[in-house]
This record gives C-alpha cells, sequence and structure tokens, in this order.
C-alpha cells in the first residue's frame, strides 16, 4: 500500500512538473515585459547582424513549412511565409517574406533576442530593427519593410520584406540582413516572505 502511493506521489509530482514546464516553455518575450514586477530586466541592441541568403527561384516557390534561419539567445528566427499578392495601389505583383521570431522562457534567468525595447520609466515599445537586402552583385535591393507582435504558429514578433516582384527577379540571388534587435536579459526576481 505504502508503495502504491509512493507511485501515485511521484507520478502526481511529475505530471505537475510537465504541465509547469509545458505552460513555460511556451512564454517568451512577452511574458517577460507583461511581468516586470517579478522580473529584473534589461535591454541592450544586439551588435550581430543575422544574415541569411535565399535564390529567387526559392523565393517565387513559397513554403511548405518554417525556414530556420538561426537560433540565437534562446531565440528561433525563421522565415515563415512568403506570400505573393497584388499591391492594391500600384496594381504591381508583389513579394512578401516573412520572419518570425520565437523566444523560449527559462525559467529564472536567461536571455532572449526581440524587436521590444525596455524604456527608463519601465513601458515598453517595439524599436526599429535595420533590415537590409543585397542583389547578387551586392547591390541594395529596393524593398518595403515592416514589423510587428504576434504571428501564428507561436511566433511573438515578425518582421517583413516587401519587394515588387520585378525588383525580385531582376537577381538570381537575395542577401539578407536584419540588424539592432534588442537583447532581453531578464533575472527572476527573488520572492521575500512575508509575516
Amino acid at each position: 500500500m505504502q508503495n502504491k502511493r509512493l507511485l501515485v506521489f511521484g507520478l502526481a509530482i511529475f505530471i505537475i512538473g510537465f504541465v509547469f514546464y509545458q505552460f513555460n516553455k511556451n512564454q517568451g518575450v512577452h511574458y517577460i515585459f507583461n511581468n516586470l514586477d517579478r522580473f529584473d530586466v534589461q535591454t541592450t541592441t544586439y551588435e550581430e547582424k543575422i544574415q541569411f541568403k535565399l535564390t529567387t527561384e526559392e523565393i517565387i516557390s513559397g513554403l511548405d513549412l518554417p525556414l530556420g534561419i538561426t537560433e540565437l539567445e534562446n531565440t528561433n528566427i525563421d522565415l515563415v511565409q512568403i506570400i505573393e499578392r497584388e499591391n492594391t495601389f500600384s496594381h504591381e505583383d508583389e513579394i512578401i517574406l516573412i520572419i518570425g521570431i520565437k523566444s523560449q522562457y527559462k525559467s529564472s534567468e536567461g536571455t532572449m533576442l526581440s524587436l521590444t525595447k525596455l524604456n527608463e520609466d519601465r513601458s515598453f515599445t517595439t524599436s526599429l530593427v535595420e533590415l537590409n537586402a543585397y542583389d547578387e552583385h551586392g547591390n541594395p535591393g529596393h524593398f518595403g519593410s515592416g514589423n510587428g507582435s504576434y504571428y501564428e504558429g507561436g511566433y511573438q514578433e515578425h518582421i517583413g520584406y516587401t519587394f515588387e516582384k520585378e525588383e525580385l527577379m531582376s537577381s538570381k540571388e537575395w542577401l539578407f540582413e536584419v540588424s539592432g534587435l534588442r537583447l532581453v536579459m531578464y533575472k527572476k526576481k527573488i520572492e521575500r516572505g512575508g509575516m
């Protein structure tokens, strides 16, 4: 009987731990910024550039699944979608590349990359990142860009490049470069017991 209780107790602890792990692993940068009372947080500019190359053929073919670009600072950066559509103003065909940013929360402290900047007054804002794209000859491409929060597939933030299809087709290969992301450093505050 005693062994049965220990087994049930051990199984219950395992299930609770597993559920807690699953809940926390899906929380990223927004969890940290929405709980500033629980964390010591600092943000600084991430100095490294994130680069990746794609052929024009790969871009035109689209994606079936996200394409991993890199994993840095507990953050996955993936090409998550390629959209071809007609621009409603110019009536030209355009291609949009969407890059998703998915950070992983670690239970007590860690780092992650984000578009979010913590201000001195403890408010937070989305900071601008610098996007570049270079054709096969190293010439800068002409494109529009944007960024935002939340994107399907669990991505907390995203960045977008928008090319006129004609511009994109002018080169066989493109080098994409993202700089100016924020490095978020966090540590859970020690909870002090009350009387």
